[in-house]
């Protein structure tokens, strides 16, 4: 059951990047950190990931947002390899977005930076 839960929120993510209906929050610190030392736009990098993200990359959810001054919703969580836009990076990024449903659906990436240890997932 989870994993057709999880094929199905990557199709989500995909539509809405397709779509353009996606904000990269690229002005967070660690954001801007990430990005910058490696050279990308959040957009840039988000339609590559989300492009290439499968099942082995999740990591966690669904979660509740943890900000009441955010729109509420389902928070999900990714970690993927950027090596395959550059092989000079082996590099796990960790993403970490929702979904806001107004009207159509709208893609919020919240965390887009290297991934840390405490970002992984405890098995």
């Amino acid at each position: 059951m989870k994993s057709l839960l999880i094929k199905f929120i990557i199709n989500e993510a995909k539509k809405c990047i397709q779509e353009d209906n996606f904000e990269v929050l690229d002005y967070r610190q660690k954001n801007k950190d990430s990005l910058k030392k490696y050279g990308f736009t959040g957009d840039f990098l988000i339609r590559e990931l989300i492009e290439e993200l499968d099942e082995a990359d999740f990591n966690k959810g669904p979660t509740s947002e943890q900000d009441p001054t955010k729109t509420p919703g389902d928070v999900y969580e990714f970690i993927k390899n950027i090596n395959f836009i550059n092989d000079n990076y082996n590099v796990d990024f960790f993403i970490k977005f929702k979904f806001e449903h107004v009207g159509d659906c709208k893609l919020v990436v919240i965390s887009l930076h290297e991934s840390e240890m405490y970002d992984w997932k405890e098995d």
